[in-house]
C-alpha cells in the first residue's frame, strides 16, 4: 500500500524503490489520496516528507486493517489447503475406541492446526447426528437403519469369543453357540444390530441365547469377562489395540463379519478438512486389513 510505504520510507524516492514504482507515480498517488480524504497527509520539506498529525493517526488504523486482511488471507489459505479449522465426527463407542484414535494421531500430525471434535453414541444416535448435520460424517457398525444418510463400507471385523485365561473354552480352536451354552454369557441387547445377528446364529444352531449380563458396548463386555464374570462374543474392533491383553480370544463360528460404515449427510459436499480426515481414516483401515486385524469391505447405498 502506497500510504504505508511512504510513511515508513519518509521520502517518495525510497517508497517508490521499495514498491518498484516510479517516483512521479508515487507522488501522484499521494496527491490523489489527499484529494479523496480532503486534508494533507505530509508536509514537504527539503525533499523529505513529514507526516501530519492526521497521517500518524490514520497510519495506526491502516496497520490494524492490514493485519486483519493478512489474518483473513491466511485463514482462507489454511481452509483451502485443509490445514486448519475443525472436523466433527460422530462414532459408535467401539469405533471411537479402535479405528478413530490412530487416525486422529495421524491426521493431527499432518495438520497440527486442525481441531477434531469427536462425539460418541450408539448407532441410531450417530445416524441422527449425521442426518441433522450435527456431524460432518458418522461411523457406525452394520447392519443398521441409516435412513436420511448416504454411506459406504470402510472395513469389517469378525465376531470373536473372549474368555478369561485358563477358562475351559481356551482348549478350543474355535467357539460356537453350543460351546457357549454352559457358561454365563455377557452379550448385547436384542435391540442392537450385533445382538440380533448373534441371536440369528444361536437360532440357526437350535439354541436360545440366554443373556446373563446385558451390555451395550464391546469394551464393557471385555471388562466384565476380564473380571471373571462370564464369557462373551464381541466384534473384533474392540481387540485391535491390545486393550485387554489378559483375555483369551477365539474365532466365533460360524464366521460373521461386522462391517464399519461411513455415513454422510445426503446431497452435502464434505468440507476439505472432512475429506482429508476420511482419507486418513481409510488409510488406517487399510493398514489394519493388511496386518490381518480386520477384513476388507466394499459397497455403498
Amino acid at each position: 500500500m502506497i500510504f504505508r510505504a511512504v510513511m515508513e520510507a519518509n521520502t517518495l524516492t525510497q517508497a517508490a524503490r521499495a514498491m518498484s514504482l516510479s517516483q512521479p507515480g508515487v507522488s501522484k498517488s499521494v496527491r490523489d489520496i489527499e484529494g479523496l480524504l480532503g486534508f494533507p497527509l505530509f508536509r514537504r520539506q527539503s525533499g523529505r516528507l513529514t507526516p501530519t498529525k492526521e497521517a500518524r493517526a490514520l497510519y495506526g488504523n491502516v496497520l490494524v486493517a492490514l493485519r486483519g486482511m493478512d489474518s483473513v488471507s491466511r485463514a482462507a489459505e489454511n481452509y483451502r489447503d485443509a490445514r486448519s479449522g475443525y472436523v466433527r465426527i460422530a462414532a459408535t463407542a467401539t469405533l471411537a475406541h479402535s479405528l478413530v484414535p490412530p487416525a486422529i494421531e495421524d491426521f493431527r500430525r499432518r495438520r497440527p492446526a486442525a481441531r477434531v471434535v469427536l462425539y460418541t453414541g450408539i448407532n441410531h444416535e450417530v445416524v441422527r447426528m449425521v442426518a441433522d448435520l450435527e456431524a460432518d460424517f458418522g461411523l457406525v457398525l452394520m447392519p443398521t437403519n441409516h435412513a436420511g444418510t448416504e454411506g459406504r463400507d470402510l472395513c469389517a471385523a469378525r465376531l470373536k469369543a473372549v474368555m478369561p485365561a485358563g477358562h475351559p473354552l481356551c482348549a478350543l480352536e474355535t467357539v460356537g453357540p453350543h460351546d457357549l451354552k454352559p457358561y454365563p454369557l455377557v452379550s448385547y441387547s436384542r435391540t442392537q444390530p450385533i445382538g440380533l445377528e448373534i441371536d440369528e446364529q444361536f437360532r440357526q444352531a437350535g439354541i436360545e441365547r440366554q443373556i446373563a449380563i446385558e451390555i451395550i458396548q464391546s469394551a464393557t463386555a471385555c471388562s466384565i469377562v476380564a473380571a471373571g464374570a462370564g464369557v462373551a462374543v464381541v466384534d473384533g474392533y474392540s481387540l485391535v489395540n491390545g486393550a485387554f491383553p489378559d483375555l483369551e480370544v477365539r474365532p466365533f463360528m460360524p464366521a460373521v463379519d461386522v462391517v464399519a460404515r461411513i455415513l454422510m449427510p445426503p446431497a452435502q459436499e464434505p468440507t476439505r478438512l472432512a475429506r482429508a480426515f476420511l482419507h486418513v481414516l481409510e488409510e488406517t483401515a487399510a493398514k489394519a486389513v493388511q496386518t490381518g486385524l480386520m477384513t476388507s469391505a466394499s459397497g455403498s447405498t
